[in-house]
């Protein structure tokens, strides 16, 4: 009895979610919301209520709603805790006619990504080419998405060399740590279902009293540029520099961003030249059959070839062409419909770097 009240002390001191619209980035999420104080503490202890029961919990964590429900609840549609929708990839935006914008990494079940229309306008003399991605004005059925409710699924190019991947069970407290901390958008840095080594120390994404931008007009900008510069880190912690030694920097977000994701999708994280060069395998002898020749998916600076340069994290509306939906998981089956997160229809995401 004496362990459990333990468990259900430490729960409810450290859990510290409020249901109110009106908090700041992350703020219900990290214990320091509240001036009221707890015997040293700066706990803002009714906030336990919205999230824990110590009695009649009905999900693990003595949470009185299972995930996804319980993140819906402030993080869904029309629900008053957040101005971030996930379920329908909205997000609140003052100075949106609508009052509302595409959530960046778009939804779970609807997401705003316009994939139909997506425009490269080609360089001018030593003009970069204008590219962009629109929202749209209603939320369309996603045709891919992260797992959130527990679904085994697969983790693409996670684990040993010669696998398609691991096998996880996904939530949203699977990436994101709901007691807060230091990193941006709380994400934890070694998402639990990771295939990395457990001695690891994750991926550092810092976060900062800069006010964040949920929010996107132009889905081809998957960076949020009120974070400032840092350089970035591969999954292992090893500074990135480019071809002639140069630190490649990117915000806050994006440096860091292809080290965390191939945490799960280990052998998805390609330097430059990797469409040549034959990957070296996990042992560190021979090549990776499975995932050998690869785009470049490290360069951790903004609108390069990133993780998020092509995909988005929650769940893409993307449709697919009849060429594409041919195209093979890494098992051998078709993807069929399946937009792969991806942020334009079909293969898109290619004409938008590589034509003239």
């Amino acid at each position: 009895m004496r362990k459990l009240a333990y468990v259900v002390g430490i729960s409810l001191a450290m859990f510290a979610v409020g249901s109110g619209p009106a908090w700041a980035d992350n703020g219900p999420h990290r214990p320091q919301v509240s001036s009221s104080n707890l015997a040293g503490g700066n706990f803002a202890a009714d906030n336990c209520a919205s999230c824990h029961r110590a009695h009649t919990a009905q999900a693990s964590y003595l949470l009185k709603q299972a995930q996804p429900d319980l993140c819906y609840s402030c993080h869904g549609a029309g629900a008053p805790g957040s101005n971030t929708d996930v379920y329908n990839g909205q997000g609140v935006d003052t100075a949106s006619t609508s009052g509302w914008s595409g959530l960046r990494g778009g939804g779970f079940v609807k997401a705003a990504i316009d994939s139909a229309n997506a425009k490269r306008t080609a360089a001018v003399g030593t003009t970069p080419a204008t590219k962009t991605v629109p929202t749209l004005a209603t939320s369309a059925t996603t045709t891919s998405s992260h797992s959130v409710d527990g679904t085994l699924v697969t983790a693409w190019g996670g684990g040993a060399t010669g696998t398609v991947g691991n096998q996880v069970s996904l939530r949203c407290g699977s990436c994101h740590d709901p007691h807060g901390n230091g990193n941006y958008r709380i994400l934890r840095p070694i998402p639990q279902e990771a295939a990395v080594a457990t001695g690891s120390t994750g991926v550092t994404i810092p976060d900062t009293t800069t006010t964040k931008v949920y929010t996107t007009a132009n889905y081809w900008t998957s960076d949020d540029l009120s974070l400032p510069a840092i350089q970035g880190k591969d999954m292992n912690g090893v500074p990135l520099v480019d071809r002639t030694g140069k630190p490649v920097m990117g915000t806050a977000f994006t440096a860091n961003i292809a080290g965390w994701c191939t945490q799960c999708h280990t052998r998805y994280l390609a330097p430059t030249g990797s469409y040549q060069n034959a990957r070296a395998s996990s042992t560190g002898t021979g090549t990776d059959p499975m995932f050998t020749y690869q785009h470049r998916s490290d360069a951790g600076a903004t609108d390069k070839p990133n993780c998020i340069t092509c995909h988005v994290a929650h769940g893409s509306n993307a449709s697919m062409g009849p060429n594409s939906q041919q195209v093979a998981f890494p098992d051998g089956v078709a993807g069929g419909t399946d937009s792969k997160l991806l942020r334009v229809d079909s293969r898109g995401t290619c004409v938008m770097c590589h034509s003239k």
